[in-house]
């Protein structure tokens, strides 16, 4: 049967966090049909159970990449409009219809996401620094898109091929790109999530900030991401 909407979230051994995040995505005032679908990487905690507990798919994907649990779900989901996540997100109720009422003809959107565990300061600059980098970014022609806020119509993403599951990260990035090539990715400013600075905390801010500058340098120059993603539990 085909849904409106499908959320997709790749997961390995998430369950300190799935459980709020899958309850928030319970919850959504949403008028059309949507599903969950979870593309998991070989999980050994909980991960499991707790997906089946909120009646979400789960599918085993033994390539150890974000972009391939990614895919994984996508290959399973029934939406016109897919959602892509992650586990550690919690969505305010209003969450997927302010991405579907503004697609506007575009074939992909994302949004800003904003610290649930940080300070205030942390909090403020997500919701004015960020947003408005977002937009100005937008309005330059070079998204900046989160693979935890990004939706693509279905027949775009198949047209291009999907994810590059060869990438550790900026799956994200390079997803965008190729819509772009068929259609409009744009900045949908109404449309935000809240997310866990687990790995800020973990890293430090130095140590992350480094990571994803050199990432997306490396990216935008050679087509490819940095060979390693520590996780962070």
């Amino acid at each position: 049967m085909t849904m409106d909407v499908s959320v997709i979230i790749p997961t390995l051994n998430e369950e300190k966090y799935l459980a709020p995040c899958l309850e928030s995505l319970s919850r959504q005032e949403f008028g059309g049909s949507y599903e969950i679908v979870v593309g998991d990487g070989c999980s050994t905690d909980a991960t499991e159970a707790i997906c089946r507990d909120y009646g979400a798919k789960f599918l085993v994907e033994p390539k150890p990449t974000i972009a391939a649990g990614r895919q994984k779900a996508c290959d399973a989901a029934k939406g016109r409009t897919i959602v892509s996540t992650d586990a550690d997100i919690q969505a305010p109720v209003n969450w997927l219809d302010s991405i579907v009422s503004r697609f506007d003809g575009n074939v992909g959107l994302y949004g800003n996401i904003v610290p649930y565990d940080g300070s205030r300061t942390e909090a403020w600059m997500c919701r004015n620094v960020m947003s408005r980098y977002m937009h100005v970014m937008d309005c330059l022609g070079n998204p900046v898109p989160a693979g935890s806020n990004l939706a693509f119509k279905r027949s775009a993403f198949e047209e291009v091929g999907g994810f590059n599951t060869d990438l550790v990260t900026a799956e994200d990035l390079d997803l965008t790109k190729k819509l772009m090539g068929v259609g409009k990715v744009a900045y949908n400013p109404h449309g935000h999530v809240y997310v866990s600075l687990r790995r800020v905390k973990g890293w430090g801010y130095g140590n992350y900030v480094k990571f994803h500058v050199t990432n997306a340098i490396k990216y935008h120059a050679t087509g490819k991401s940095h060979d390693s993603y520590e996780p962070v539990r």
